[in-house]
């Protein structure tokens, strides 16, 4: 007789586990389909760096500007160095020069001079995993690649820059 209630425990128990098995299994089924969207997968990683560039630099103002032409993914405007374009990729693949070299455009188009170029799944052809250069002989370009679908290569870039131009005014 004691040994019913214990069945139904049981029983109960692995319903709850069952259940909760299954809604892990539809989220999982629902990420895997958004990672097969190349469209909805660029968004969903525009948009966790930009909740992150939020959290971290709360002065900061942020605009999403992805949907406009020649004007990169995010700018950062309020920011205490200047305004910065942000490029944000999330490929399967290495991204290539072509979008390195439209990013460049994007810059000179915009008339900022500093940007970070943000690729969380690969790596960038001709970047190393993290790496600045100067282009179009006043711009700064911060290079980030590979760290994750966490988003936090584009706090690592925006750091770097920080520190480059607080380098640079106390030379000047």
């Amino acid at each position: 007789s004691y040994l019913d209630p214990l069945k139904n425990m049981m029983n109960e128990s692995s319903y709850h586990v069952d259940s909760k098995l299954e809604l892990i299994d539809d989220k999982l089924n629902s990420f895997l389909h958004l990672q097969s969207n190349s469209s909805k997968k660029g968004d969903l990683s525009e948009n966790i760096c930009r909740k992150l560039l939020c959290k971290k630099y709360p002065d900061w103002e942020f605009n999403d500007v992805s949907n406009e032409s020649y004007s990169g993914d995010c700018r950062a405007i309020k920011t205490s160095i200047g305004e910065i374009l942000y490029e944000f990729k999330n490929y399967d693949t290495n991204v290539n020069n072509e979008q390195v070299l439209k990013f460049h455009r994007d810059l000179e188009y915009t008339g900022i001079k500093l940007g970070i170029f943000v690729s969380n799944t690969s790596g960038i052809v001709g970047k190393k995993s993290i790496e600045w250069e100067i282009i179009q002989k006043n711009k700064i370009v911060v290079y980030v690649s590979n760290i994750g679908y966490n988003g936090y290569g584009c706090i690592i870039g925006t750091e770097l820059l920080i520190r480059s131009r607080l380098k640079q005014k106390k030379i000047v």
